[in-house]
């Protein structure tokens, strides 16, 4: 028994366990159609403050 479960409510639970699959693989679907588009957060940084990355040697 887990320590969670004795404050969960146990129909939400079950509901939560049954639908996270296919909401992933429905995410995941959507996203490989070009329905849903993911963008990375920009950086707060300026880009003076990136340094530059030089080759070795």
């Amino acid at each position: 028994m887990r320590a969670t479960e004795v404050l969960a409510e146990p129909l939400a639970e079950v509901t939560a366990i049954l639908l996270t699959v296919p909401i992933v693989e429905l995410y995941a679907l959507l996203w490989r159609a070009g329905v849903l588009e993911v963008e990375l957060p920009a950086s707060k940084r300026r880009p003076a403050e990136v340094p530059a990355l030089r080759p070795a040697g």
